[in-house]
């Protein structure tokens, strides 16, 4: 137990609350005339109303006892406990008050669907959509579980529910079954999980103007205590007005240190489910009139979210690690194919983003492996390798990732989705090697990508440009064995940052004149032509340079490339 009273006195001298004040200074100081000893002043902690606030909002904090009825009249100090009480401590007190909405029944159908891959590789828990309503408060409309959570643990939710308090699920997993409480556990913390994002995602934020229809909200929560990370995004949906909804990913506390280099990932597959879950949740109101209430079981939707769930499963099972590991898929036989300036040209030009597709698992490994070596940490971890016998399709959000052709030599890959691709692709055909013209394909310029209107044309052109720093490079990395390569290559991208960073100067000092009429190629843009004369390069090295500094700075690319930022 601990007194707040020194805290609440200064807060009370700053307010306008000098009377109760004034007051008590008077019994003190006739009572000083009695007595010598030094007097104890404690002024009001807190009223009624900022005890209630506090507990709406730090409740998976501290736990407020209720303020007596008597204590406002006699100045009673405010007592708070840090950890509540034995027998009446359990998780429905610490994160949710009595009046708050009862937490979700992990085997209601109309819910909860339970189509997540179970797969010791996947670190997704859940994936839980969320909408605030104007009379219930924060809802969770739907939830996406993993196939066996609905499975029976041998015992009724009665039984279940003793095992609420922190205390006596420790000490009744130090006499039962340890694989049994654990499971009994793990459903009551993934019960309260999905609480506590649903109300902390949509909240009283969405109605008091703290965030417009325009723009999505993104979080990230880290609470230990349920075992539980959640990454969420919160959009509108124009449903009666904009109806504020949210979209949250679940993962165990265990796999924090998986998620954390995965972030940028999730929030570009949360925003993309969030645009198509948009227009689900408009065509069943058109169709059924439920007002985005409740939404039916949808096959569709649920395959949207498996796909996530395989897409970070492949990253777990074949991802990249680290970059000592890539050492033992480097060959040189990498260098000997003809095309290999010409991939690292277009690798670099399209940020990192590159698709190697072969007929042999060995020679695409080998080949994503050298490219590996062009990126950063962060990029590897959102890059995967292939092995023999997975055949996966195109994911979106990959920096690097193989795929295997199929029996007739074909893999056909869809125009929308390169187009939802954050960054343009380089695809890279191994199969094609002989013929060099058609196997390097590159996705549109940068500027063009993020336009993403309309595309008549093709989405994917053939790539037959060779930067000359890239064939000084490979020449010298031909002299080496594999195992050198690393350093040599994080020399050649530190002379490809210094140029970025020069380039930016540039550009900044003398700014960019904006263009009357768009030149139908690269090479007529008289502001390129300037620039490459200035940093000595030719038109290929050009684009490399000026994609990674549009790393450096975002917005760098459409603004040379277009003279404006819009």
């Amino acid at each position: 137990m601990f007194t707040v009273s020194n805290h609440s006195s200064s807060i009370m001298d700053e307010t306008n609350c000098h009377k109760p004040c004034e007051i008590v200074g008077k019994a003190v100081s006739d009572k000083r005339k009695g007595d010598l000893s030094p007097p104890m002043i404690r002024s009001v902690a807190m009223s009624a109303n900022i005890a209630s606030t506090v507990q709406d909002e730090v409740k998976h904090l501290i736990k407020v006892n209720p303020l007596p009825a008597e204590s406002a009249s006699k100045y009673e100090v405010l007592r708070m406990s840090p950890e509540p009480n034995e027998e009446n401590s359990d998780f429905s007190d610490t994160y949710s008050a009595d009046n708050d909405y009862p937490s979700i029944d992990l085997h209601c159908i109309s819910i909860c669907s339970h189509v997540l891959p179970n797969d010791d590789d996947s670190i997704i828990s859940a994936m839980v959509l969320s909408r605030w309503d104007d009379i219930m408060g924060p809802r969770t409309i739907r939830a996406w579980l993993p196939e066996n959570v609905n499975e029976s643990e041998g015992s009724s939710d009665m039984e279940v529910m003793k095992f609420t308090s922190p205390r006596s699920v420790k000490a009744a997993c130090q006499f039962s079954c340890p694989h049994q409480m654990s499971s009994k556990v793990n459903k009551i913390l993934l019960m309260k999980a999905i609480k506590y994002v649903t109300s902390h995602t949509v909240n009283y934020t969405c109605v008091t103007g703290s965030s417009t229809p325009e723009e999505n909200t993104s979080a990230m929560f880290v609470v230990p205590d349920l075992d539980m990370v959640a990454q969420s995004l919160m959009f509108h949906v124009p449903l009666s007005g904009s109806s504020p909804y949210s979209l949250a990913v679940l993962v165990k506390y265990s796999n924090y240190s998986k998620l954390l280099p995965l972030r940028k990932l999730c929030q570009h597959w949360l925003e993309r489910l969030s645009v198509r879950l948009s227009d689900f949740l408009l065509s069943v109101s058109d169709v059924q009139g439920l007002e985005g209430v409740e939404i039916p079981p949808s096959s569709m939707v649920d395959s949207w979210m498996v796909e996530m769930c395989n897409m970070l499963i492949s990253l777990q099972v074949n991802g990249l690690g680290e970059l000592c590991a890539l050492q033992s898929y480097l060959s040189a036989s990498t260098l000997g194919n003809p095309i290999v300036e010409r991939a690292v040209t277009s690798h670099l030009q399209t940020s990192g983003c590159t698709i190697v597709m072969g007929n042999n698992t060995t020679d695409i490994n080998s080949m994503i492996s050298f490219l590996a070596l062009f990126m950063d940490e962060e990029a590897r971890c959102c890059s995967r390798l292939v092995r023999s016998g997975q055949r996966y399709t195109f994911q979106i959000g990959l920096y690097l990732q193989g795929l295997l052709l199929d029996e007739f030599g074909c893999r056909d890959l869809s125009t929308e989705e390169l187009l939802d691709n954050p960054l343009p692709v380089t695809w890279v055909d191994l199969s094609k090697s002989a013929g060099i013209a058609g196997a390097i394909r590159q996705g549109l310029p940068l500027h063009q990508h993020q336009s993403k209107g309309d595309q008549s044309e093709s989405v994917m052109i053939v790539f037959k440009e060779e930067s000359s720093l890239v064939r000084g490079l490979v020449r010298d990395l031909k002299q080496l064995p594999p195992h050198q390569w690393a350093g040599v290559v994080s020399i050649f991208m530190q002379q490809l940052h210094k140029l970025a960073l020069t380039l930016l100067s540039v550009i900044h000092w003398n700014g960019v004149p904006p263009l009357t009429d768009r030149p139908k190629n690269i090479t007529d843009n008289p502001t390129i032509r300037h620039l490459c004369s200035t940093l000595h390069i030719d038109d290929a090295t050009f684009r490399m340079v000026l994609a990674h500094a549009d790393k450096i700075r975002p917005g760098a690319y459409r603004l040379v490339m277009e003279g404006s930022l819009r």
